[in-house]
């Protein structure tokens, strides 16, 4: 399972050489943050699921510990004077994980499972 890791990064200067390393978790990504000189500009990274941390199956009757997914920019790996913006970070999961439980909208009423078991 693949999810995207997706990130606007500001004043990345890639083609005049600036390399920016991203990592989740201590672990770096394929490629590099790109931009131009003075734009924000959305970069996405592919990336296996089993990189990020899910809180573990706490048992029945128990509370489900938190986990940090840790994401960092080695930033300007050259050492040219480089620098570099991000706005946010966000983590896209294509496929609910199992198990999925849905839930009426707050704005409806539980009518709308009533054809269902009639």
């Amino acid at each position: 399972e693949i999810v995207t890791l997706s990130m606007p990064a500001y004043d990345v200067d890639f083609a005049d050489g600036e390399r920016d390393v991203v990592s989740l978790n201590g672990t770096p990504l394929s490629g590099f943050l790109t931009g131009v000189n003075e734009v924000w500009k959305l970069n996405s990274f592919n990336i296996p699921i089993n990189m990020l941390k899910f809180p573990t199956d706490p048992g029945e009757g128990g509370t489900a510990q938190e986990e940090d997914n840790v994401i960092s920019i080695d930033i300007d790996i050259n050492n040219d004077g480089w620098c570099v913006a991000i706005d946010w970070a966000a983590v896209a999961i294509q496929k609910a994980p199992l198990p999925v439980v849905l839930f009426h909208g707050i704005l409806s009423s539980g009518d709308v499972w009533e054809p269902l078991w009639e």
